[in-house]
C-alpha cells in the first residue's frame, strides 16, 4: 500500500508490503520533478525499494535522451537547447532550423510522435536568449528504444523537408 500524507511544508510517502508499484513511482517522479520535498516513511527495505526504483527511472530517461541526443545531432538543421543529455533528463529540446516550434511539432503527429512545441510557460527564458519556442520531447519510463528510434525517424523526415 501507499498512502500521501501532507503537514505543513511537507509531504510524506508511507509504504508498506506492496511498494513500490507504478502507482508510488509515479507519484515520486511528480514530486521529484516539481522539485517539492517528499520523505519516504516505511521499512528499510520498502524504502529502498522506492528510491531505487526512482533511479532506475532516471537512468532509463538518460539512456533514451543519449539516444534522441545522438540521433538529432547527425541531422541537418536540427540545433539541441540545452546542455547534455544527463543534464537535460528525460528533457530533449530542439528547432528545426526554417520551422516555427508549434508547426514542427503538428508535423510530427503525422508520424505517430507527440511533441510539444512553444515556450513551454518560460517566456522570459526564451526571450531572454532570443529564441522563438522550441520544440520538447519527454520521456518516461513508459517510453522504450523502439520510441527512441522512431522519434529519429522522425524528425529527419521533417527536417528534410525545409
Amino acid at each position: 500500500f501507499a498512502a500521501l500524507s501532507r503537514q505543513p511544508h511537507n509531504f510524506y510517502l508511507m509504504v508498506g508490503a506492496f511498494a513500490p508499484n507504478k502507482r508510488v513511482d509515479l507519484a515520486l517522479a511528480a514530486f521529484d520533478r516539481l522539485g517539492l520535498p517528499l520523505k519516504v516513511v516505511g521499512t528499510g527495505q520498502e524504502e529502498a525499494m522506492v528510491l531505487s526504483s526512482l533511479k532506475n527511472i532516471e537512468k532509463h530517461e538518460i539512456m533514451l535522451n543519449k539516444i534522441i541526443t545522438e540521433g538529432l545531432e547527425k541531422i541537418k538543421n536540427i540545433k539541441i537547447i540545452g546542455g547534455t543529455a544527463e543534464e537535460r533528463g528525460g528533457i530533449t529540446s530542439f528547432n528545426i532550423k526554417g520551422l516555427a516550434s508549434t508547426e514542427a511539432s503538428l508535423m510530427f503527429d503525422a508520424h505517430n510522435v507527440m511533441l510539444r512545441g512553444g515556450f513551454h510557460c518560460c517566456y522570459n527564458w526564451f526571450n531572454s536568449h532570443r529564441i522563438n519556442g522550441s520544440i520538447r520531447a519527454s520521456l518516461y519510463l513508459y517510453n522504450n528504444e523502439k520510441d527512441a528510434d522512431r522519434f529519429i525517424d522522425a524528425a529527419k523526415k521533417v527536417a528534410a523537408l525545409v
